[in-house]
């Protein structure tokens, strides 16, 4: 079908507003109508640093910065070993004029944190920048992968080499810091608070900032913050410490549909004996277990109530967990106002996508002017979840989130928002052309209100 040029100036004119819409973000790869998503690599490299000064011989009597590294390693082993992270690790002492007891980076499978670590507690001096050269080494050549460094002391800079502190944390430490953080590299500290670590906090504070920087008052507290500070790292959502009393059973409640929940235990001694039992009366062996500690790393684990029970002493306890996803699916692009919007949702665990008759699935739709909308459920099919919105009568970005409910119960879970752009389709009345439509030559075109779905039906025509 041939088109006069009064067509065809139409078809132009509502062209430019779709490249209107463009420009000002309102297409599908603006934040006006997608879905926000998280990167992540399938690689980390980790550094250990362990502070070998003799005070530790005081501070450390025990040796629990030992059992606390060798406890890290393993949790982030069985943690990685659901997601499919693949980790290597380096470690070593440091105090004097270079490391001790290096273990240069090599894959964490295995057993391989067992004998990683040595207790050691000889050097008279606290030199750090020893220590920063090794993670800096055994991070050069790492590729993409996530790098982190944690590096644990009870002391400031000490030794011959040191005049004073503050100065050589800023020539010494301050430079290595930099290089480490500017190669990609997260550094970590943890910190015995006492006189001396609180000479230099402010210091640590400036270089790797507050968040990464982290106090604790006793040694005892280690496994704690080193558990802490991985599990954020390794996206699980981590629990509050809880304390089991000899000849107690502590009560743990898992939600539903959980992709991983990971129960740490540290226990008061290698006396102390476990047992935890699933909601089917079932016992449940530890994954990892050593005199300090016991590891129940559980995939997919059933949704109630999971008994532990401590014999021979007290146990300190974590749960971890890594939530399920809920995915949301809308319109990509600007909508007409006054259409239907239609969006498709899911529940997604271990990438596996879960419809049960006992799974609800409602959106929550929030309108121009921060109006609500009743909750919104949607219809289940096979493999997904379904439901149309009607309601966008007014100009605007309307926010729509997911939610679930298994068994009237709220489903722990990730989620992000969807918005979308709607808007009144431009509207042309008519037009006048005054001039000649000859190219090359000035023309002024009049336009008044019409109706833009008539316009086209009326072109297609």
């Amino acid at each position: 079908m041939k088109l006069s040029p009064r067509n065809r100036m139409l078809i132009r004119l509502i062209s430019l507003w779709v490249l209107l819409a463009h420009a000002l973000g309102l297409s599908g790869s603006s934040p006006v109508a997608r879905a926000q998503t998280e990167t992540s690599t399938s690689s980390l490299d980790l550094v250990l640093l362990i502070d070998s000064s003799t005070s530790m011989l005081d501070s450390d009597r025990a040796g629990l910065r030992v059992d606390a590294a060798v406890f890290l390693l393993e949790f982030i082993q069985e943690v990685a070993g659901v997601q499919g992270l693949s980790v290597r690790f380096a470690a070593a002492n440091f105090g004097g004029e270079s490391v001790t007891d290096a273990v240069a980076l090599r894959p964490l499978q295995g057993d391989a944190a067992q004998n990683a670590i040595r207790l050691r507690a000889d050097s008279e001096s606290t030199l750090f920048a020893p220590a920063l050269n090794f993670a800096i080494d055994q991070l050069q050549d790492t590729g993409d992968s996530q790098k982190v460094v944690i590096l644990f002391t009870d002391g400031l800079p000490e030794g011959e080499a040191v005049t004073q502190a503050g100065a050589y944390f800023t020539t010494e430490m301050s430079p290595r810091l930099d290089s480490l953080q500017q190669s990609g590299a997260q550094v970590f500290v943890v910190a015995l608070r006492n006189d001396k670590t609180v000479q230099v906090e402010d210091l640590w504070i400036q270089a790797i900032s507050a968040a990464r920087y982290r106090v604790i008052d006793q040694n005892t507290d280690l496994v704690g913050a080193f558990r802490d500070l991985f599990a954020g790292i390794l996206g699980l959502r981590p629990g509050e410490a809880q304390t089991a009393a000899p000849g107690a059973s502590q009560t743990i409640k898992l939600e539903p549909y959980l992709e991983q929940a990971v129960i740490s235990v540290f226990k008061s001694g290698p006396s102390v004996s476990l047992r935890l039992i699933d909601p089917n009366q079932t016992e449940i062996p530890p994954t990892r277990r050593t005199d300090q500690h016991e590891i129940f790393a559980l995939t997919a684990p059933q949704g109630g109530e999971w008994k532990l029970g401590a014999t021979g002493g007290a146990a300190t306890i974590w749960v971890d967990r890594r939530l399920p996803t809920l995915t949301l699916e809308g319109p990509t692009e600007p909508q007409a106002l006054g259409q239907p919007l239609t969006f498709t949702g899911r529940l997604l665990r271990l990438n596996q996508s879960i419809s049960k008759s006992s799974l609800e699935l409602s959106l929550s739709i929030a309108g121009p002017e921060n109006q609500l909308f009743p909750a919104l459920v949607m219809d289940r099919f096979a493999d997904r979840y379904s439901a149309e919105f009607t309601g966008a009568l007014a100009e605007g970005v309307y926010t729509v989130t997911l939610s679930a409910r298994s068994g009237g119960e709220p489903v722990l879970a990730e989620s992000s928002a969807l918005t979308v752009g709607v808007f009144l389709v431009p509207s042309i009345r008519g037009f006048e052309i005054a001039g000649d439509t000859v190219v090359g030559q000035t023309i002024c075109v009049c336009i008044s209100n019409f109706n833009g779905h008539e316009a086209s039906q009326r072109i297609i025509g």
